[in-house]
């Protein structure tokens, strides 16, 4: 008995003991308000505590909160890092303590997909974004697995299915999700069909669209979210012919009972039709109302487009912005007649005050000096702020191709009249160093060293960047050619808009003829000025040593008279109107070029001829982002003095990648009796071609190519044209812009024993 009541009390004192190690539990109500003296973290391995603080509201020093401490929970929990979350309270004298105990959720130790057979791991497991040693959340695998299942829809698998696993070994605290596909049968689009649609064809609205049926030239996928973009299209298409109230009622999608195919059916209703009725003008106090109106385009009777009123507008706004009035606001009022189905439409203008420029201020620019960009403005310090001369600084500065991008800002100053024009620039790439390996369907295969800084600075050392001078270096050598070029270009010589600059050269050349090779050795110096904004002159000064040597014993008489060495001293004078809106990729404008060249005579050397030269260019931008672009060009050689004949390395040929397509290079025009190409003194040469989006820095083509060249300028014939069609497609690449061509011969002579040729080059065609 006394050994019992010795364990009870020795139990009691162990209790007691115990009791007063350990803090007495509180509610959260019970300590509302009390000062929260500290927060400690326990439990986190791989969350750090700071991350959790940062996440909580409850802060050190601020009073305790019972509603804050549950929603901290909840936060807490929305991180996804977590498991379970306990907070413990533990009062002192002068406020809490509160302790956040958490349980992290597993580190994922391995992702793994199972079931896949037409797309592979890799491919699947970039659309995941839960990664091995994070932790893991649940809710982010669920998020990888819609990512999954949108993928597979995007693919053609509209029936796929993708669920999710997780294994987790709670010893080593890993886990291992096994997301698990079944693909089921790939469904492509078999018919899409249009019922509403009265007055715009089904043809013309599946042209839009990029969603295609299953063809030859089409995988007919179907994905849901470039068709929802095509209801888009849809509805964009018929506003542009006039019906406003155009509405996508219904959307049909079926498929079939095997799961291949799919069957869409789009109701539409279209509306009605508007068309412009009375056009007005207010407000305008300083022009007159027929000298705005001349442009605006909007004809009475004429079909209502949205897209239509929103070049009305901005035309106005550039008719004002042109004047100086950077301020101008015009604001369109539409009024429907709905007795005549006629939109009546009033512009009222808020002129404002005529501008000038204040200030320019240059920024961004950290290797290209201030006034390489200065120089290049259309407007200084004290000119009328001329809207369309800033837009048109903007595209000179973009054509010199130093920068990536151009911003030109109008800031207000304090005085109403004076605009600052605040120019950020942002560099690009100006130098490059290559040397490789390439092809062409000419040149067939070359290797190259290529040095080019299109912004050099011969007198900043050692980067000899930021004087707008462009300097070229390149020597390549292959089967076929072998070619070392040296140019060098000052395009404000003497600080005026006048260029100046040389090329040295040395062109061995196999390529140009079966039975004899060309080699062309010499220089230039060139002068040119511009004349006014659109319009430049040029004069060029070439000395040129050309040998025509191996000549075929087999070869025609006609081209073994050329063999030998041949000195031509030439000037040339040229003109040149651009006014496309961008050099490289123009959508818009013209480029139009004509030459004459004097070689001997007054300049010397063995050969006496003169050389007429024109080309033109015209880029129209079509609905659609569609570009077509006209070309034709034209040229006449004649000789005269002591020359007896025009020289075989002065004719013109034509024939390959940048003439006539469809044909091998210099296999249109005047051939001897073997049929070796001999060149001809008349040359006409015209072509058109659409480009199209398809995706991005990548155009289609289809082009249609028609000229030739004849022996003499008395031998011209329009029905002795030969013509050439094909299509191609546009790549815009870093290494620069490729174009491949398969061109098909239409007319052609009784030589050309092809029904196609591939084209292949590197360059921009103009």
């Amino acid at each position: 008995m006394d050994i019992c009541k010795k364990a009870v009390l020795w139990l009691l004192a162990v209790f007691l003991v115990m009791g007063a190690g350990f803090p007495i539990s509180y509610s959260f109500a019970d300590l509302e308000g009390t000062v929260v003296k500290d927060i400690q973290i326990q439990g986190n391995q791989t969350v750090s505590s700071n991350v959790i603080l940062a996440k909580i509201k409850t802060k050190v020093g601020s009073p305790l909160k019972p509603r804050d401490l549950n929603e901290d929970i909840k936060r807490l929990y929305k991180l996804g890092f977590f498991s379970n979350i306990s907070i413990d309270m533990e009062e002192t004298y002068d406020g809490v303590i509160l302790t956040i105990l958490v349980a992290e959720n597993p580190v994922v130790k391995e992702i793994l997909v199972e079931g896949n057979h037409a797309l592979k791991d890799k491919k699947l497991l970039k659309k995941v974004e839960s990664a091995v040693g994070k932790i893991l959340s649940e809710s982010q695998v669920q998020k990888d697995r819609e990512a999954l299942l949108q993928y597979y829809r995007e693919k053609g698998y509209y029936k796929a299915e993708v669920d999710y696993k997780i294994s987790m070994d709670v010893a080593h605290g890993d886990a291992i999700v096994l997301f698990s596909v079944k693909e089921n049968q790939r469904a492509k689009v078999k018919k899409i069909s249009f019922i509403g649609n009265k007055s715009i064809k089904a043809k013309s609205l599946l042209k839009i669209m990029k969603t295609k049926k299953s063809t030859l030239f089409s995988s007919g996928k179907f994905n849901p979210y470039e068709f929802d973009k095509d209801t888009d299209r849809v509805r964009e298409y018929f506003r542009m012919y006039g019906f406003l109230d155009v509405k996508v009622e219904d959307i049909k999608t079926e498929l079939s009972d095997d799961g291949r195919k799919i069957f869409i059916t789009i109701t539409v209703d279209e509306g009605k039709r508007y068309y412009v009725g009375e056009t007005s003008i207010s407000g305008n106090e300083t022009f007159p109302s027929v000298d705005i109106m001349k442009g605006v385009g909007l004809q009475t009777g004429k079909i209502f487009t949205p897209d239509s009123l929103r070049r009305a507008q901005s035309y106005i706004k550039r008719y004002y912005y042109a004047k100086g009035y950077i301020d101008v606001r015009v604001r369109v009022e539409t009024y429907l007649d709905t007795s005549s189905e006629a939109m009546n439409i009033k512009f009222q203008i808020t002129e404002g005050d005529i501008s000038y420029v204040n200030e320019i201020r240059v920024e961004g620019n950290t290797k290209t000096r201030s006034v390489v960009i200065r120089r290049e403005l259309k407007l200084e310090p004290g000119d009328i702020c001329d809207g369309v001369r800033v837009q048109r600084s903007q595209e000179r500065l973009l054509n010199l191709g130093f920068f990536q991008s151009v911003y030109i800002d109008i800031e207000p100053t304090e005085e109403v009249d004076k605009k600052d024009l605040v120019i950020e620039v942002e560099e690009g790439k100006t130098g490059e160093l290559g040397f490789g390996v390439g092809f062409s369907s000419i040149d067939k295969l070359i290797g190259f060293v290529e040095i080019t800084q299109k912004n050099f600075d011969w007198k900043n050392f050692p980067t000899f960047t930021g004087d707008g001078q462009k300097l070229r270096f390149r020597t390549q050598f292959g089967k076929e050619r072998q070619d070392f070029i040296l140019s060098w270009t000052e395009p404000w010589f003497l600080e005026k808009p006048l260029s100046f600059g040389f090329d040295l050269f040395r062109r061995q050349s196999e390529y140009l003829s079966d039975v004899y090779n060309e080699k062309r050795t010499g220089g230039d110096v060139r002068l040119g000025w511009r004349i006014a904004e659109f319009l430049r002159g040029d004069l060029m000064y070439k000395l040129e040593e050309t040998e025509i040597y191996n000549v075929s014993e087999d070869a025609s008489d006609e081209i073994k008279i050329e063999e030998g060495r041949n000195t031509v001293s030439s000037m040339t004078i040229g003109f040149t109107r651009d006014t496309r809106n961008h050099i490289f990729v123009p959508s818009r404008g013209m480029l139009n070029n004509v030459s004459a060249e004097l070689a001997g005579g007054i300049f010397g050397a063995d050969r006496d001829f003169y050389k007429l030269y024109s080309k033109n260019s015209l880029y129209i931008g079509l609905p659609l982002n569609l570009i077509l672009r006209l070309s034709l060009q034209g040229g006449y050689v004649n000789n005269y003095g002591d020359s007896d004949r025009v020289p075989i390395f002065e004719r013109y040929f034509l024939g390959g990648a940048n003439t006539l397509r469809g044909f091998k290079y210099r296999d249109v025009g005047p051939k001897d009796e073997f049929g070796e190409p001999i060149g001809g003194r008349l040359m006409v040469v015209g072509s058109s071609e659409i480009t199209f989006p398809i995706i991005t820095k990548v155009r289609g083509a289809v082009f249609y190519d028609t000229g030739n060249v004849w022996r003499e300028f008395d031998d011209f014939a329009l029905d002795d044209l030969k013509s050439g069609a094909g299509f191609g497609v546009r790549l815009d690449l870093p290494i620069g812009p490729i174009r491949l061509d398969m061109g098909y011969p239409i007319k052609k002579d009784e030589f050309v024993d092809y029904n196609e040729r591939f084209h292949f080059n590197v360059g921009y065609s103009f």
